[in-house]
């Protein structure tokens, strides 16, 4: 059997299963899901300087994604997609450094 951490179940129930495994019906059981009433969906989106709780179909106008890494560039507020090899995303396209390469 698999061996990997499981984050996905049946609604009352614990994780049960990976993605791979998972059965129809199954929902993830380990990340916090929008506040969308009844939605299974992951919270990507809340307000500036605030935690997650909206996806995309159910954010407020303002809302912004706030889960995604921005750019250490001085005042960019472009989503990182460059990095040094050994590191997580740091720079966008126009910040990066020249030996950065993209995630």
């Amino acid at each position: 059997g698999c061996t990997k951490q499981p984050y996905f179940g049946m609604e009352g129930e614990g994780a049960r299963w990976r993605v791979a495994h998972k059965p129809e019906g199954a929902i993830d059981m380990i990340n916090k899901r929008c506040k969308g009433g009844g939605c299974t969906k992951h919270r990507v989106y809340g307000v500036e300087g605030d935690r997650a709780r909206w996806c995309l179909a159910h954010k407020p106008e303002a809302a912004i994604n706030v889960i995604s890494k921005r750019c250490e560039g001085n005042g960019c507020s472009m989503f990182a997609s460059f990095r040094m090899e050994g590191q997580g995303a740091r720079w966008c396209l126009a910040h990066k450094l020249k030996a950065a390469t993209n995630v």
